[in-house]
């Protein structure tokens, strides 16, 4: 399998969530951005890069403990560019490819993290691997190659990976991902439905607590979801047991 890493954006200020960071917004006991870092941990990722920016100190203590690190990017404000181009920088220049990940996707699945990893190492030149909806839009997390690297770390300003995806359409191989739920980024609270628990906590099987752009048959099939590999858990077990900062 491909050597591939991770970058973990938690840079912004999430201002149409309301008055409260939503990556500090606990979902089942815990705060969202170490609900998805921890789904990270779970697959055959062995770096994983948090880009920190506004609330730089409550997002690295809501990870604390975990086998990762941190990046600081003083110009979070000036967009999510400048953050990819902060934590693509801090990557090991020996890694195969490195996902973009957003913080703020509670329903991601560490299967999905392995089944793009798969389908980059099989691919020919290693493209860009982009996970689809069934009709076909574009999702996070996206897949980089490290030949894109320098295009990445150009980044700058709101632009994020769109552009560069565009013109590089000739690179990307597509994954189509019934699994639409887990492609999904947190939404703002305004478009809750009533519920009296959390819309993303998994624990929760509630058609009223899901929030109104994920439908109940978006679910994916556990059946067909395979669990952490004994390598995955093996390479976790042997990484020192502290959160590392760069």
């Amino acid at each position: 399998m491909a050597d591939v890493a991770a970058v973990l954006l938690a840079a912004g200020c999430s201002t149409r969530f309301g008055a409260k960071n939503k990556l500090l917004a606990e979902i089942g006991g815990r705060p969202l951005i170490r609900v998805v870092a921890e789904t990270i941990l779970e697959a055959p990722i062995p770096e994983i890069v948090v880009v920190t920016g506004y609330d730089q100190r409550l997002i690295e203590r809501a990870l604390d403990g975990l086998q990762l690190r941190f990046t600081h990017n003083p110009d979070w404000a000036k967009g999510m560019g400048s953050s990819i181009a902060v934590g693509v920088s801090s990557v090991d220049a020996d890694v195969d490819g490195c996902f973009i990940l957003p913080g703020d996707m509670p329903l991601l699945l560490p299967a999905l993290l392995e089944l793009l990893i798969e389908e980059f190492a099989r691919a020919q030149e290693m493209p860009i691997i982009v996970p689809v909806t069934t009709s076909g839009a574009q999702r996070n997390p996206v897949l980089w190659p490290r030949r894109f690297f320098g295009l990445l770390t150009a980044l700058s300003g709101p632009e994020a990976g769109k552009r560069p995806l565009s013109a590089l359409a000739h690179c990307q191989k597509t994954y189509p991902c019934w699994m639409i739920s887990c492609l999904r980024t947190l939404i703002p609270l305004t478009t809750w439905r009533g519920g009296a628990c959390h819309p993303f906590d998994r624990k929760c099987g509630e058609e009223t607590c899901r929030p109104t752009s994920i439908a109940v048959n978006d679910a994916a099939n556990p059946s067909s979801l395979s669990k952490p590999s004994a390598s995955t858990k093996k390479r976790r077990r042997s990484a020192p047991n502290a959160t590392a900062r760069k």
